[in-house]
């Protein structure tokens, strides 16, 4: 059963900038305020294969700067192997407590080695040594063969100061190409606000395109 939502209107005359990634920093920081959103950082990722099968699962940024998304994971995992075939990206931040969503599509980039050592290392060692001992996305034939495998890094890591970073796990950065805010309303008139770069040579309708930060333009959606 859909609801209907108590918000003030998001208009476009009425905001601040138009910077759609301060914007997103801004509601980001907003659901972080709000006790009742678990894992505020929580998004759905959605790739797919070189032909064209998408595939999805729940992820956590790691990090938003002005230009980009990043998270970790395994490169041999499923979305590892289908950003490696097609790095292309959606991803999706849902806060129901807030009516709000922020959908980004673009280009996904590997971070450097160095970003995904100081990462990898910022973490509990326990983590570390998960991180080591998971084959991600790989069969395995039960729950104690998983711990077996945990106590066996544990065994060989003993002793070790720093523990080596495992070649196959590290960061991505997703680059928007564009960025859509999403805010529930009464009376379904919901508003969407879609962020987009402008295209070479392109003239925009200024009746209905509207230039933003940067590269960026803005246009409202109908609900």
């Amino acid at each position: 059963m859909c609801h209907l939502y108590h918000n003030q209107a998001l208009n476009v005359d009425h905001l601040s900038n138009l910077n759609p990634m301060s914007l997103f920093a801004n509601w980001l920081s907003e659901a972080r305020q709000e006790e009742s959103i678990i894992c505020p950082e929580a998004m759905c990722l959605a790739t797919a294969s070189a032909d064209g099968r998408p595939s999805t699962r729940m992820v956590v940024l790691a990090g938003v700067d002005d230009e980009t998304l990043q998270f970790y994971t395994c490169h041999e995992s499923r979305k590892g192997k289908e950003l490696s075939a097609n790095p292309y990206a959606s991803v999706v931040f849902y806060w129901p407590a807030l009516h709000r969503q922020v959908r980004f599509d673009g280009r996904v980039e590997r971070l450097s080695a160095d970003d995904s050592d100081r990462d990898f290392h910022s973490r509990p060692m326990e983590n570390q040594l998960h991180l080591i001992a998971n084959a991600q996305g790989k069969a395995i034939e039960s729950r104690e063969a998983i711990e077996q495998r945990f106590e066996r890094v544990c065994a060989e890591m003993e002793g070790v100061d720093i523990i080596p970073r495992p070649a196959d796990w590290g960061g991505y950065r997703l680059v928007p190409s564009m960025i859509e805010l999403w805010q529930g309303q009464d009376n379904w008139r919901r508003d969407r606000l879609y962020f987009r770069k402008r295209r070479e040579g392109e003239v925009v309708d200024e009746k209905l395109t509207r230039t933003a930060h940067g590269d960026w333009v803005v246009e409202r959606l109908m609900p």
